[in-house]
């Protein structure tokens, strides 16, 4: 009896991967519960496990880190009390997403090197290829573009080595995105389409909407805002489809960017206030120091100034609190802008020559959407002041 429960713990954690990799997520949700209690019950503590981390992954998928938290604690209880590698390193995975998504990166960055080291030492190489891509996305969140295009291709080589093509396509998004933020635009669109083939060929709806959002950025960074709104408007459809919230937060304000540029700031105002409530819900930082510097920059339009000042302050401190820099670097040229229009040109010199350093180092230059914009902002300076003070 006991190892028939055992048999149906196992059918029913792999029932449930299926699901959720389907989208089925009330269904993927049901069997991976199942799964844990019989486990639990049995004292199958490996599969109590990775069911459990499988609902933590869920669990962030839908925007509930506390839950996720909770779920891998146990899933890490539950791993301690066998003698499995691998199974240890799959719980430190999970917790590496987990600190990430919470905006704590170096604890992301501990969790996904101890799970590396533990999945290498077991020869497992999916398993370190997905890690990597992980560790690869949290690079980019900190604007580390050159180490987190490395560890995408490193972990798209590995994948393409065991055939795994499902895979292939998170790594070719991200690889694209790295680039697109790079100014490399005909690289990232060719990898943002290669990867929009293999995830449409796959079913894979998640990936198809990250490469439709890129698409979509890419076009608005060029400036041809009736393809970015169509890409991103279907990207968000697909994403509340899978109920991917994380997903939904980033294209509310990418497309509160668009509406911004447009001038149409009733609509940027609602795609924002839409994301920083979600934003708040799901503690994505890096989410919302873009919806607070949007707001900033709509409310200082509207001659809002005292409104824009907090919230441009706001954005500016949870940039740094967090070591978003590619954030803190559109913050301070926002600022910028702010700070001209009050009459404190000297001071927005200072905000834009600090933001343009950053971009340097990063290597993220300006997109052509909002060239024209900077550089009537940098005209207007030269005009307020002296060649030598603005120097």
């Amino acid at each position: 009896v006991e190892e028939s429960i055992v048999l149906r713990a196992k059918v029913l954690y792999g029932a449930g991967v299926v699901a959720f990799r389907r989208n089925n997520l009330v269904l993927a949700h049901k069997r991976l519960q199942e799964s844990r209690e019989l486990a639990a019950l049995a004292g199958e503590y490996r599969t109590q496990a990775l069911a459990v981390v499988m609902l933590a992954e869920l669990e962030l998928h839908q925007g509930h880190s506390e839950a996720a938290l909770i779920c891998a604690k146990e899933s890490m209880q539950a791993s301690e009390r066998i003698d499995d590698r691998w199974c240890k390193g799959i719980v430190h995975s999970i917790f590496g997403k987990i600190e990430s998504k919470q905006s704590n990166f170096e604890r992301a960055c501990m969790r996904y090197h101890i799970s590396i080291v533990l999945l290498r030492e077991v020869g497992d190489v999916r398993s370190q290829a997905d890690v990597m891509a992980d560790l690869a996305h949290t690079m980019h969140l900190q604007g580390r573009l050159k180490t987190a295009l490395f560890l995408y291709t490193r972990s798209l080589t590995l994948f393409e080595e065991i055939e795994d093509r499902w895979n292939q396509s998170v790594c070719l998004n991200g690889i694209a995105t790295i680039q697109r933020l790079q100014g490399s635009i005909l690289l990232a669109q060719k990898h943002f389409e290669a990867g929009l083939a293999l995830a449409t060929s796959l079913g894979n709806r998640q990936e198809r909407a990250g490469a439709l959002t890129g698409l979509g950025q890419l076009a608005l960074g060029q400036g041809d805002m009736k393809q970015g709104a169509r890409l991103l408007k279907e990207s968000l459809h697909l994403t509340r489809e899978i109920e991917h919230t994380p997903g939904i937060a980033l294209l509310l304000a990418g497309l509160g960017e668009l509406e911004r540029i447009n001038g149409k700031l009733a609509d940027a105002l609602a795609y924002y206030e839409q994301c920083l409530e979600l934003t708040r819900k799901l503690g994505d930082k890096v989410t919302m120091v873009s919806a607070l510097y949007g707001l900033g920059d709509i409310a200082r339009m509207q001659q809002n100034l005292v409104q824009a000042v907090t919230l441009l302050k706001q954005s500016l401190h949870l940039a740094w609190e967090i070591g978003d820099r590619p954030g803190l670097a559109a913050a301070l040229e926002v600022f910028a802008w702010y700070c001209r229009q009050i009459g404190l040109p000297e001071r927005s010199v200072l905000f834009l020559g600090t933001a343009e350093t950053l971009r340097d180092g990063l290597q993220i230059p300006l997109t052509p959407a909002w060239s024209s914009t900077h550089e009537q902002e940098v005209a207007a300076l030269h005009e307020a002041l002296s060649e030598a003070v603005f120097n």
